[in-house]
């Protein structure tokens, strides 16, 4: 029986990703490891370096990045019962001790013109703030009663009351007023106020303002002066003429702390508390350490649903930051609450879908993505991605056997869904979400979701993750960290070599690794001849191993070597008097051939590499074949 004619199936584009489906069709990975896609070309991911020389001293329980409008920054860490500003050599600079042992931190940053805090929840600890110098605890009791006597002066004769105020002149915020002291004057005296506290709890304040209200008029407290803090003592000798009264819903958060903040509309919102776990509280717009606790007034919003509230963030419509919405997670509910056009509304979105770990939520350009139970979920402009039939939409259904086969090779440890953790890296348009998988307990693996493929690509770190932030290093550049149970940090970026280090931070090369799904003639009942695979990959000194795996069978394989040695590498004269030895151009193309010679009813190829900063590169292949005949 003659020979068909050759037959050549090419992938021209690696913008592809990892399908866990049984019988895939389409061109997409069947499995991979270590790799990313960029611009069409299948790369090594970047590697990782240790960034703090002395450790912490324990398990990093949880960590985030905060840049003041200085341009001064800290990557700050809880490690049992302290939150440490992490320094990346040297001493580390203690922020804060005596919190619980296992609570972990969360923090957002809020500018408000040249001042930055950092606002940081501590699970039943409290809620907290970091100017760069000092943590204080959100908000401040107000002041106590001042102790008053008849001065010299020239009051309207009449019975009054003097009660005082703290106020932090740099970020506008003035408590509610203190207990009064009572005191009668006639139209000869003024009132000698004293016992002003000299000092306050929250580092900011540093201003007491005085009120007096006149009682027998039935009068509001009128404010009189402002003094520093430190003046202990004020005269009141005239009538006040000012209209300013203090203000009423400037009190302290609850107590019990919160475990998730966000800011919406200029507010600060937090949710976790340890006694009012269906609730979420506002602060006032723009004073971020006031909270209304007049039941009546006060924005809280109880949210509905079984289970506790397990995460919080604010979109924005139409990437627009004036049309913000705020999303309330539960494990199997989310709400959404809007104040635009100056009406409050507050809807379910799903009663099926939640979020199982606040950590795992990231935001890109106004758009939420999240990990549910049943995988990576988004919500988008108000509304939870669904499909054509109206049921929610899964970032990518490729991968879902991870989160529904019980004993699958790659299952997660679902009693360990509420500790994974994600970060959204801007550079490469990468969503990482760190698991732990079957019964092992520790972070080593990260899904890398890739927007611009529409689909994920696993990674396998060597070290045992905890935590994971976004930030800046010393040049401003974005990069990740993520720590270890070791009291380590240690940075991932596109400025990084292709090398990872292990626990005792000895440097490990990365076992990078795709698979091409099962390729099969037209003929099911056929064998085929698979002949030449050609690659095409960027120039490199590290050769490829290719794998060539037949009939169903990954036991029965047979590999090549590739290499993609550049001809024209070293100085070329006058090609370019720019950066000479500095840059490369990295757009020397090379192909590199063998022969498959294998028969079979179908074939899968695997690229292999593990070398010291070596990287894939490749850009397509394609595979000759033909049919040698069938059974009939």
């Amino acid at each position: 029986m003659a020979l068909s004619k050759r037959t050549v199936k090419k992938i021209k584009s690696f913008d592809t990703h990892v399908s866990y489906k049984i019988d895939e069709t389409r061109d997409l990975l069947r499995d991979a490891r270590n790799v990313y896609s960029n611009q069409g070309r299948l790369e090594t991911r970047f590697g990782y370096s240790r960034y703090n020389s002395t450790s912490l001293g324990g398990s990093i329980l949880s960590s985030s990045w905060f840049k003041m409008a200085d341009g001064t920054t800290h990557l700050i860490a809880k490690v049992g019962t302290v939150l440490y500003s992490v320094a990346a050599s040297g001493a580390h600079t203690t922020l804060k001790t005596g919190l619980s042992t296992t609570t972990k931190h969360r923090g957002i940053t809020i500018n408000r013109g040249s001042k930055s805090r950092h606002f940081i929840a501590v699970e039943g600890d409290g809620l907290f703030s970091y100017d760069g110098t000092t943590v204080d605890v959100l908000g401040e009791p107000v002041p106590v009663a001042p102790s008053v006597a008849t001065a010299a002066g020239s009051l309207t004769d009449s019975t009054y009351t003097v009660s005082l105020t703290f106020y932090a002149s740099s970020i506008g915020y003035e408590t509610n007023e203190g207990a009064a002291s009572s005191q009668q004057a006639t139209s000869s005296q003024g009132i000698a106020v004293t016992n002003i506290p000299g000092s306050a709890t929250h580092s900011l304040i540093d201003k007491v303002r005085i009120y007096l209200t006149d009682v027998s008029n039935a009068g509001d407290p009128i404010f009189v002066t402002e003094l520093n803090i430190g003046t202990t003592s004020y005269t009141i000798d005239e009538d006040p003429t000012s209209s300013l009264t203090p203000p009423t819903k400037n009190a302290q958060p609850q107590s019990g702390g919160g475990k998730y903040l966000t800011e919406f509309n200029g507010k600060l919102v937090y949710a976790g508390n340890t006694t009012f776990q269906n609730d979420v509280f506002f602060s006032e717009q723009y004073l971020p350490d006031a909270f209304d606790d007049n039941g009546l007034t006060q924005t809280v919003l109880y949210v509905p649903g079984n289970g506790e509230i397990t995460g919080l963030v604010t979109g924005f419509f139409n990437d627009s930051v004036l049309d913000p919405y705020l999303v309330i997670f539960k494990k199997r509910s989310i709400h959404i609450y809007s104040e635009v056009g100056g009406e409050a509304k507050f809807v379910p979105i799903s009663t099926e879908v939640g979020c199982v770990s606040h950590d795992t939520i990231i935001v890109k350009n106004g758009d939420i993505a999240f990990m549910s139970e049943q995988g990576w979920n988004a919500i988008s402009n108000g509304k939870l991605f669904v499909n054509n039939q109206g049921e929610p939409e899964s970032l990518s259904k490729d991968i879902q056997d991870i989160f529904r086969s019980s004993g699958y090779v790659y299952e997660l440890n679902r009693a360990q869904f509420d500790s994974c953790f994600s970060v959204y890296y801007s550079t490469l348009d990468q969503y990482l979400t760190f698991v732990a998988e079957g019964s092992n307990n520790n972070f080593y693996k990260v899904y890398n979701y890739e927007f611009d493929v529409g689909g994920f690509k696993p990674y396998d770190f060597q070290v045992p993750c905890t935590s994971a932030s976004v930030g800046e290093n010393s040049s401003g550049d974005e990069v990740v960290y993520f720590s270890d149970n070791q009291g380590y940090f240690y940075t991932h970026s596109i400025y990084e070599s292709r090398t990872d280090v292990d626990i005792d931070n000895n440097s490990v090369d990365i076992a990078a690794f795709a698979l091409m799904n099962w390729t099969d003639g037209d003929d099911y009942d056929a064998k085929f001849h698979f002949r030449e695979f050609l690659i095409r990959a960027v120039a490199s000194s590290d050769n490829l191993t290719v794998k060539a795996f037949i009939n169903f069978d990954m036991s029965d394989f047979v590999d090549y070597t590739y290499t993609f040695t550049d001809p024209n590498s070293g100085f070329i004269l006058d090609v370019s008097k720019l950066d000479e030895g500095v840059f490369n151009d990295e757009r020397t193309i090379i192909t590199s051939r063998a022969d498959i010679n294998r028969v079979g009813e179908n074939l899968l190829i695997g690229f292999y590499q593990e070398a010291t900063d070596a990287n894939m590169g490749i850009i397509s292949t394609q595979l000759n074949f033909n049919k040698t005949g069938n059974r009939n």
